[in-house]
């Protein structure tokens, strides 16, 4: 009769394994009782924040509006803008500084200055998530009276600060310092080149004299003057073919010679085939298929044994160059050599002299003068 409250005795043994088993489940429903707390705990922190940050912005774009088109003063927005207030209307304002320009930009980083010493300071902050906010907030409105502070951030030992400080220098329009990003390429290890040249592209035209000597500079890495050549190539930058020619060589790592013969091989034109020549003849296959491309823009028949020999070359990709550059420069019967072979050549030969056809065939047919001529007369 009482067999169920011995078995039950058993289990609260220490020695059974059964009462391991137990405290086991009940260790892990208190983790799981502990982390639906947690959760829930901050869900409903984040709830509050977003509601207040809704209400400071529904209060405060209205005042932004009413101060830009001049009907209140900065005195009277500031006169009720609470310390809990107040990261939220930065964030704001920066927000809408980065929407306009001129004048209105102008009013918008005065209205700004009592805010700012507070951010400078936060950008010795030991969390790494305010430094970069703050760093980011006095990039857009506080430059260049904490030029400093930001410059000072480009060391820090977190990527996110140091990236941010770079945003800072480079967009920002009232003041541009990509000579000193540039000096400071090195720190970025991390973030990858494409990424890196992207941003420097969006500086704009004012930063490519920088960059071109930069690029020609033989002291940096060549990895780091490569992010330089391929944000010229982005901006299309066309005095970059010119100096490129001048400091192209074999010398160079594969790593900067082929941006340097995409360069030429978008901007460059006949004048610059001689230095693509003078490299010749190229082993590195990567190279070898960036100097095809470039020599199918700015070469001529001279280059045509060179190309064929890019046709037979053992690497694909060299042979996909050599064909469109023989394309390019309607090399019609050096292709015609390859169609009747059963290759990758001969497909490759047979696309590109269907190109060509495709392009003669839409060009317009020249009318004939002389016919029309005798019917006038």
């Amino acid at each position: 009769m009482f067999d169920w409250f011995d078995s039950l005795i058993s289990l609260s043994n220490p020695g059974s394994h059964w009462f391991w088993l137990g405290v086991a489940v009940l260790l892990l429903g208190v983790l799981l009782l502990a982390v639906i707390g947690l959760a829930i705990h901050l869900r409903l922190g984040n709830n509050q924040k977003s509601a207040h940050w809704k209400r400071v912005e529904n209060k405060r774009q209205p005042q932004l509006l009413d101060y830009i088109s001049g009907d209140i003063s900065a005195a009277t927005i500031h006169q009720d803008l609470s310390s809990g207030d107040k990261r939220v209307f930065t964030q704001l304002l920066a927000r809408f500084a980065t929407q306009v320009q001129g004048h209105e930009r102008a009013m918008l980083e005065e209205l700004a200055v009592p805010l700012l010493d507070s951010l400078a300071s936060g950008t010795k902050s030991k969390k790494s998530g305010t430094r970069a906010r703050c760093v980011n907030l006095l990039g857009t409105l506080g430059l260049p009276k904490y030029r400093e502070e930001i410059v000072g951030a480009i060391k820090d030992p977190q990527l996110p600060v140091r990236m941010a400080a770079v945003q800072a220098l480079i967009l920002n329009p009232r003041c541009q310092e990509v000579d000193t990003v540039l000096d400071h390429l090195n720190l970025f290890e991390e973030v990858t080149d494409n990424y890196m040249s992207s941003l420097l592209a969006s500086a704009g035209i004012e930063s490519q004299p920088y960059m071109r000597i930069f690029m020609a500079m033989p002291d940096p890495p060549a990895q780091l003057r490569a992010i330089a050549a391929r944000a010229l190539l982005l901006m299309k930058d066309y005095e970059a073919a010119d100096m490129v020619a001048e400091i192209i060589s074999c010398e160079m790592p594969s790593s900067l010679l082929i941006p340097c013969l995409d360069i030429l091989a978008e901007m460059g034109n006949c004048t610059h085939a001689p230095a693509i020549r003078n490299l010749l003849p190229l082993d590195d296959t990567p190279v070898f298929s960036a100097a095809c491309r470039a020599l199918g823009q700015v070469g001529d028949e001279n280059d045509f044994p060179v190309l064929i020999s890019g046709m037979n070359h053992s690497s694909p990709w060299v042979n996909l160059a050599a064909a469109q550059a023989l394309g390019n420069l309607d090399a019609v019967d050096e292709l015609l050599d390859f169609v009747d072979k059963d290759s990758l050549r001969a497909e490759l030969a047979r696309e590109v002299l269907s190109t060509i056809k495709i392009e003669n065939a839409e060009e317009p047919a020249h009318a004939v003068d002389e016919p029309m001529e005798g019917l006038i007369g």
